[in-house]
C-alpha cells in the first residue's frame, strides 16, 4: 500500500493538480517538519552539485560566503529599522562578506577557471561562462563600494531607506550571479537538468525557508509547481541517455522520498 501511494504521488501531477481545499497543514507542522525536510533536501542537492562541479574549492569557499550574504539580505532592513548601531553593524558585515567573496574570486581568477571550464566546453558555453563570472565580479564590486560609501556617510536611518533598497538589490543580484556561475560550472551532462531543478525547485524552497515574508500559505500556493518540477527532474534522471551514476540515483531517490513525506502530511 505504501509503495502504491508513493507511486501515486510521483505520477499524479500529470493527471491533475492538488486542490487547496484538500490540503491540511498547521503552522507548527510547517515550521517544524516541512522546513526541516526542506533543509535536508538542500543538503542532499548540495552533495549532488559538489559531485558534478569542476571547481570544488571555489564552490565550497564561495558557497559559505554567499550563505552569510543571503542571511543579511533578509536581516538588513529589519536591523536598520531597529537602531542606528545595529544598522551600522549589519552594513559592516555586508561589506566584510563582499570582500571575502572578492578574495575567493580573485584567488582562483577567471583565467584559471576559464581554462579548466573551456577545455571541455563548446565555444558558446565558454563565452557564457566567462560572461556570468564577469557579472558576478562586477556586481559584488558594486555591492562592496556601495556598502563602504554608506558607512562613510553615516546617514540617519530615515535617509538610508533608498540606500538599503539599492544594497539589497545588489545583494540579490550577487546571489543570483553566484547561482548562475555554479550552474554554468557543472559538466555538460548535468547542466541543463540541474539548472532547471535548481531554479524551479531548490531555489524556491530555499526562499521558503529563509525569506521573512514566505509563510505557510506561500508554500501551499506553490506546491503543485514544486511537485511538477521535481517529478520532471526525477523522470529525466531515470532516462538511460542521461547516464546517471548509482550515487545520483540514490540521492535523487532520497530527495523524492523526503518530498513525498511532505505531500503525505499535507494531503492526509
Amino acid at each position: 500500500m505504501k509503495i502504491f501511494f508513493a507511486l501515486f504521488l510521483m505520477t499524479s501531477f500529470s493527471l491533475f493538480a492538488y486542490q487547496k481545499e484538500k490540503m491540511s497543514l498547521t503552522d507548527l507542522e510547517y515550521n517544524r517538519y516541512v522546513k526541516s525536510q526542506f533543509r535536508n533536501i538542500l543538503s542532499d542537492f548540495d552533495g549532488l552539485v559538489r559531485g558534478a562541479i569542476s571547481n570544488k574549492k571555489v564552490y565550497d569557499q564561495g558557497q559559505k560566503v554567499i550563505s552569510e550574504l543571503f542571511k543579511y539580505y533578509q536581516k538588513l532592513e529589519g536591523h536598520c529599522l531597529k537602531s542606528q548601531s545595529l544598522c551600522n553593524d549589519s552594513f559592516q558585515t555586508v561589506l566584510k562578506t563582499s570582500i571575502q567573496l572578492e578574495r575567493v574570486l580573485y584567488q582562483f581568477g577567471l583565467d584559471e577557471l576559464e581554462k579548466k571550464h573551456c577545455a571541455k566546453a563548446s565555444a558558446t558555453d565558454c563565452i557564457k561562462f566567462t560572461e556570468i563570472f564577469s557579472n558576478l565580479e562586477s556586481e559584488n564590486a558594486r555591492l562592496k563600494d556601495q556598502s563602504y560609501a554608506i558607512l562613510q556617510k553615516k546617514n540617519q536611518i530615515k535617509k538610508r531607506k533608498e540606500q538599503i533598497k539599492l544594497v539589497r538589490q545588489m545583494m540579490f543580484k550577487t546571489n543570483y550571479y553566484w547561482e548562475e556561475y555554479v550552474m554554468a560550472s557543472l559538466g555538460e551532462r548535468y547542466r541543463n537538468d540541474y539548472r532547471e531543478i535548481f531554479f524551479s525547485f531548490i531555489h524556491p524552497i530555499h526562499t521558503l525557508i529563509h525569506a521573512p515574508d514566505q509563510k505557510k500559505s506561500k508554500f501551499i500556493s506553490k506546491i503543485n509547481q514544486l511537485n511538477s518540477a521535481l517529478n520532471r527532474f526525477y523522470r529525466n534522471l531515470s532516462k538511460d541517455n542521461l547516464k546517471a551514476s548509482p550515487h545520483e540515483r540514490r540521492t535523487v531517490g532520497v530527495i523524492h522520498r523526503r518530498w513525498n513525506s511532505i505531500l503525505k502530511l499535507v494531503l492526509r
